[in-house]
């Protein structure tokens, strides 16, 4: 695709002239923009489209893998500073909204050379219009569908002071998800406005904002537009998608915003009779397109209710002339006899298929002994290697740092090794980042030696103020742990050396408690945990040379830490074929990979994370290629995501602001009580569990992954209650700063 030298529409690299503006595109020169990244995190991979406001892009948002659109703002409608500060005030008012039926702006800005644009989720689906000049006038009950969704959205944009002014069918796009249902979504809430009074229409030049084919009388007039007037523009939309035709054309756009305002509304009967439209829709469809807004609906919820109810009535008419085979559940005509699917003959009794529903795996455990639910495939030899190291460890300590990308099994593998060294009579301790995400200096550190030590943080302030622990150093690194200053006279430099001989001193405690004299230490994602407690860890295996000290970590290959003489490193990869046909099939599967678990060269693309296929057998699929079925983890997940209602979704984004896990509490405060209804669909779904008065995640990439996914002023807004939340029940300063800073 080249882009025109004139006007910067694109065309088919084999094009000669432009589409567009008729010039010559001998000269045209490559997308600019493409292979870039904007906003410190989107790559700009293709162009996939270009509107009056901008043009759009399929990116890849770094670090989670996500497939994300990038609108980019067309310059030459953003000249002034005023324009670029409307555009920040229509795309933080945008980006607050958080329903299912519109699309999320999960970011926006400004690059360093002026380049305006928005984040949002991709959808790979069609416009409203690209359907309707496919399919001409669409099903009733369809119609009924499409309306009731973007009427869904419109209610939520309302409620928050978001008036869309722009609402045509190419800002509604529908798409097909697996099994056929059919999602839909509006676009560009707000953005229309961003030129303002005085400046040109984005979408047709010399025309006050918005479309003059769909614009409300009070819009044509350049009058004050509230929520009404977006529901004129529903209207017109129904009466194009049953009659397909528009309710007022001319050859000029002028000419038909003056229809609008002035020309009776014709009636889509008597427009289209032969379609033999419904008396209620077409009384639907009259009343939002009353030119007095005052006698139209005075609210989308208003308006949504009387649509529902008419697809309600069209749907129980259907059922009433199908007739269900008893043998297979075929659909058949009511008239007909026999099955057109199996040849059973037909009852008169209507009866309902059996109805399916997919199991979703156990959440992701925590780190800690215990008994796993779900099997454990292609792992054996990882598991006998590990075995083989901790024996070694006994001799002397060994630091195994287990390395993969996230979801390829690393915490599952640790509650495999730990399950069999508590059954060994070994001393286990487990640790990871805090769960609230924040970087809390020592926070692993502090769980491990409270485990060793079998004491409570108020037990550990008396050891380090007393004489119990006779070595002063180590008292001073326990005091170091629970209250980091540094050293004195050196600001900001913590004490790494003096809590590693601490850590070492409760090892040695609890090596002296175990049944077989020797110590595990386990911290998972200690890529996500400060940099101190990474510090001290590795100074701990040469505090303690002669065993019998096995330390496991787990991070992703690139925040590995550096190979030490003392560390052993282990890579995970993903499942290959079989393993994955096995995992998603529920039946065994084979113990060994068929492929080279230490080549770095093996193929990449043949493997798939213990996480990806969970996710899959969580949406139902049990073949690999299954078609229609997600081919990426992030996609999948948001996938699980999309099947949510709006109170299990606002649910799941509360706990996501507060952490991989969560109390309770925390939770109802931050949700205000409304969404906790949600709870036990979240659990059944597998994406939370529940451990006593503890709610977590089903794994950290799931939770970023929909942190991230929040609009990005309603994340902002979740940040600043979680804010209140945290201090409220006197959370770490850097829990609380985290939330101040998001």
């Amino acid at each position: 695709m080249k882009l025109c030298p004139q006007c910067s529409t694109p065309n088919d690299d084999d094009a000669r002239f432009c589409a567009h503006c008729g010039a010559g595109t001998d000269e045209a020169r490559p997308d600019p923009l493409i292979g870039r990244t904007v906003g410190g995190a989107y790559l700009l991979q293709e162009l996939v489209g270009v509107g009056g406001m901008g043009r759009v892009y399929r990116a890849e948002q770094n670090m989670l893998g996500r497939t994300v659109a990038v609108k980019v703002i067309h310059p030459h409608l953003l000249g002034d500073d005023q324009t670029v500060a409307r555009f920040y005030n229509e795309a933080r008012a945008a980006s607050r909204l958080n329903h299912p039926d519109s699309v999320s702006i999960i970011d926006f800005g400004r690059t360093e050379d002026g380049i305006l644009y928005l984040v949002m989720e991709y959808l790979a689906g069609k416009d409203l219009a690209h359907i309707l000049a496919e399919e001409g006038p669409l099903p009733f009950g369809r119609i009924c569908r499409v309306a009731r969704h973007v009427l869904s959205a419109l209610g939520e944009a309302h409620a928050l002071g978001v008036v869309h002014r722009d609402l045509k069918p190419e800002n509604v796009i529908c798409r097909t998800v697996r099994k056929g249902a059919e999602q839909i979504k509006v676009v560009d809430f707000g953005l229309a406005h961003i030129v303002g009074p005085g400046g040109t229409s984005i979408t047709t030049p010399g025309l006050v904002c918005g479309t003059p084919d769909y614009m409300s009388p009070e819009q044509g007039k350049g009058e004050t537009v509230d929520g009404r007037g977006d529901l004129y523009s529903v209207g017109v939309v129904l009466f194009e998608m049953l009659t397909d035709r528009l309710p007022y054309e001319d050859d000029t756009p002028t000419k038909v915003v003056f229809k609008h305002i002035h020309d009776p509304t014709p009636d889509p009967r008597e427009t289209a009779p032969h379609r033999a439209i419904p008396d209620d829709l077409a009384e639907v469809c009259l009343k939002a397109l009353r030119k007095k807004a005052s006698e139209r609906f005075q609210s989308a919820d208003e308006m949504y209710e009387a649509v529902r109810k008419i697809e309600e009535r069209l749907e129980a008419a259907k059922n009433a002339s199908i007739t269900t085979c008893p043998s297979c559940g075929g659909r058949n005509p009511a008239e007909q006899r026999f099955c057109g699917t199996c040849g059973a003959r037909l009852t008169d009794r209507f009866t309902i298929p059996p109805s399916f529903r997919s199991i979703a795996p156990p959440p992701r455990t925590s780190l800690l002994p215990g008994p796993t639910e779900t099997r454990l495939i292609g792992r054996r030899a990882e598991l006998d290697r590990l075995i083989e190291l901790r024996d070694q460890s006994e001799r002397a300590s060994l630091w195994v740092r287990v390395v993969g990308e996230a979801g390829v099994g690393k915490t599952r593998l640790m509650n495999e090794l730990g399950q069999q060294l508590v059954a060994d009579g070994d001393a286990l301790a487990a640790a990871g980042p805090h769960p609230s995400g924040a970087i809390v200096p020592y926070w692993p550190i502090r769980q491990l030696m409270a485990t060793l030590l079998d004491v409570d943080e108020p037990r550990m302030r008396e050891i380090a103020e007393s004489d119990a622990v006779g070595d002063p150093i180590a008292r001073a690194g326990i005091a170091e742990v629970l209250d980091p200053k540094g050293l004195d006279g050196r600001r900001g430099k913590g004490r790494a050396e003096a809590v590693a001989v601490a850590l070492a001193a409760a090892v040695r405690v609890a090596a002296g408690r175990s049944r077989s004299g020797r110590v595990g230490l386990f911290v998972d994602d200690l890529w996500r945990c400060d940099s101190l407690s990474a510090r001290a860890l590795a100074l701990l295996t040469q505090r303690m040379p002669e065993g019998p000290l096995f330390l496991m970590t787990a991070s992703q290959p690139r925040n590995d830490v550096e190979d030490t003489d003392e560390s052993v490193r282990m890579t995970l990869r993903g499942l290959e074929e079989t393993e994955s046909v096995a995992l998603l099939q529920d039946r065994p599967g084979p113990n060994e990979l068929a492929v080279d678990r230490e080549d770095d060269t093996a193929p990449a693309g043949r493997l798939r994370t213990p996480l990806f296929l969970e996710q899959l057998v969580a949406l139902g699929v049990s073949e690999l290629h299954e078609e229609g079925a997600p081919v990426r983890l992030a996609d999948a997940v948001l996938a699980r995501f999309e099947r949510l209602d709006i109170s299990a979704r606002r649910l799941l984004q509360a706990i996501a602001v507060l952490g991989d896990s969560a109390p309770l509490e925390w939770v109802r405060e931050l949700s205000r009580g409304s969404d906790m209804g949600s709870l036990d669909a979240l659990r059944a779904d597998g994406l939370v569990e529940v451990q006593g008065e503890t709610i977590l995640i089903c794994h950290p990439f799931v939770r970023e992954l929909v942190e991230t996914s929040i609009p990005a002023e309603h994340r902002k807004e979740l940040h600043t209650a979680a804010l209140q939340v945290a201090a409220g029940h006197g959370a770490p300063l850097e829990v609380r700063a985290e939330h101040a800073w998001r």
